[in-house]
């Protein structure tokens, strides 16, 4: 029997339909894999769709008065704060009529001609354990929400989060608060007007009785804090008469209501510069590096748009800086011949076109040194000095050397302004003999093996005792010939009797307090010496031969 072979084909007959049977064996197979992707993509929308609602219902939540918060938690008739095994979901948001219709139990997403409703639920519980809804400082709120019907299986989607009751008022918006007349200058923050109007800006559907609270303080040093004076709910006028020109923080903090006892928002702050005297900005940023017997300066460029030059004053305690150099445009200046570890401070002034000076820049205490890797010792602390008679005797308690592989070596003693050490010493104590009656101030400093010199401890002035006396001295001796010397052992004060003689009793007056020799001769005999340490009082020596 010969072949049948198909017209115009390759194959025959039988090979074409066991083809056809294997594709439709394979067809059947794939259609379960068709039905099971097109359910998983459904249950991925499905789920992408739940996710965006419960997000959105969140931030409707975050965005709700704190008190309104409070009220859906007990309104729910929920009396404890729910815990993970046994969650309290509230009731009060499942009204579609609660808060502004910004709620309800239910939500219809529209694909089409097709429809698919979504079950929402809500819980409000509050933070910190036991505390009650009232007097809690933070809520738990979430929102889950989940589908009936295909496509399965139906996994609910849960977003959760914390909203805390300091920050729960209104919101400020991006704007935050601004003020009139507008500041001025490149970067718009210089008030160049005494009086000015804040305006704070909120959401006004959100929050119908909102306040705003305008706080205003000054950055500098010795600086008024300017006069805030409320004129409104969201708006105030701030004083800056009698102010000096400088820095000032602007903070605004919106309220649900009265300010301190409502409900506050996030605050929201702005530095402004004042320049009522219309002379150039304060010159900020002033600091320096080190060199030997130099340091270079530096700071940041005034924003004057008619800005001429700066100022540089140099002085050797704060407070005390006199003009170094009147004219320079850099911003920075090397200032040489400097003696090491000495504390230079320095100030700097910008001055315009018109000769206005700006307020000084803050002062930098600048220290050249020749080891700018080794951290100078600390300052010696609680320096004192007392009088002892004629002795000023100085005290103070134990530097320390930051760097230990250093070490701390000793002590200078600056009496009297010197710029060069009076003594040293590596004790913690030093006496100086400078005589009755007598002034002197001193200063220590700590120094380490490198060489570095700590800060100046505080200056301490010390005057010794008047000298006590006058005291008589009787001399008895056994032979009238004799003849005694009497000698003051005191260098400031040098004192000799002369030769005493022809009387077996001689008295000295007009003595003062400290240390006498007695030196008697008689005939051949050895001297007879006898020291009267100190003479404190009326004294007999007797002396025998």
């Amino acid at each position: 029997m010969g072949k049948f072979r198909a017209r115009g084909s390759g194959f025959t007959l039988i090979e074409l339909m066991i083809t056809v049977i294997i594709a439709g064996v394979v067809f059947a197979g794939m259609v379960p894999m068709f039905v099971n992707a097109e359910q998983a993509s459904s249950g991925n929308q499905m789920r992408n769709i739940a996710t965006n609602v419960a997000q959105g219902q969140v931030e409707k939540l975050r965005a709700l008065p704190w008190d309104q918060l409070v009220a859906a938690y007990t309104s729910s008739g929920v009396t404890a704060p729910a815990t993970a095994s046994s969650p309290s979901f509230t009731t009060t948001l499942d009204s579609s009529s609660w808060a502004g219709s910004q709620f309800g139990d239910s939500y219809t997403a529209q694909s089409g001609n097709s429809s698919k409703v979504f079950t929402i639920a809500y819980t409000v519980q509050p933070g910190g354990g036991a505390l009650t809804g009232a007097t809690a400082d933070t809520m738990n709120i979430g929102v889950t929400v989940t589908w009936t019907g295909k496509p399965t299986p139906i996994k609910p989607v849960t977003i959760m989060t914390i909203v805390s009751k300091q920050y729960a008022g209104p919101a400020l918006t991006s704007a935050g608060f601004t003020i009139s007349p507008t500041p001025s200058g490149p970067n718009g923050n210089i008030i160049t007007t005494a009086t000015d109007n804040l305006v704070a800006t909120v959401n006004p559907s959100t929050f119908p009785s909102a306040q705003a609270q305008f706080t205003v303080v000054s950055l500098g040093t010795g600086s008024v804090t300017p006069a805030v004076a409320s004129t409104g709910n969201l708006t105030a006028s701030v004083n800056f008469t009698g102010d000096p020109d400088g820095d000032y923080m602007i903070t605004s903090q919106a309220w649900s209501g009265a300010p301190g006892t409502s409900t506050p928002g996030a605050p929201q702050q702005r530095q402004f510069v004042l320049n009522l005297s219309n002379a150039p900005p304060q010159v900020t940023n002033l600091g320096y590096t080190p060199g030997s017997g130099r340091v270079v300066l530096s700071w940041s460029p005034s924003i004057a748009s008619d800005f001429s030059h700066y100022e540089i004053d140099r002085g050797t305690t704060p407070g005390g800086e006199t003009v170094l150099v009147s004219s320079i445009t850099a911003t920075g200046y090397t200032d040489t011949g400097l003696t090491n570890d000495q504390d230079y401070y320095y100030i700097v002034y910008a001055i315009d076109t018109a000769g206005n000076k700006s307020v000084a820049s803050a002062e930098l205490d600048a220290v050249p040194t020749v080891v700018p890797y080794d951290t100078r010792p600390t300052t010696p602390g609680g320096f004192a000095g007392v009088a002892n008679q004629n002795q000023a005797v100085l005290s103070w308690t134990a530097s320390s050397d930051p760097n230990q592989n250093m070490g701390l070596a000793g002590y200078y003693i600056y009496r009297d302004g010197a710029a060069v050490p009076y003594a040293q010493t590596s004790a913690l104590s030093f006496s100086d003999t400078v005589g009755w009656v007598a002034t002197h101030a001193y200063v220590v400093r700590a120094y380490d093996t490198a060489g570095r010199l700590s800060r100046r401890s505080a200056t301490v002035t010390v005057t010794t005792a008047v000298r006590p006396g006058p005291y008589t001295m009787t001399i008895t001796r056994n032979q009238q010939t004799a003849v005694t010397v009497v000698t003051g052992n005191d260098s400031m004060y040098p004192y000799s009797s002369g030769n005493q003689s022809g009387s077996t009793s001689i008295t000295l007056s007009g003595l003062y307090y400290g240390s006498y020799t007695v030196t008697t001769t008689f005939s051949a005999s050895p001297p007879n010496v006898q020291t009267v340490n100190p003479l404190n009082a009326n004294k007999t020596v007797t002396v025998n031969f």
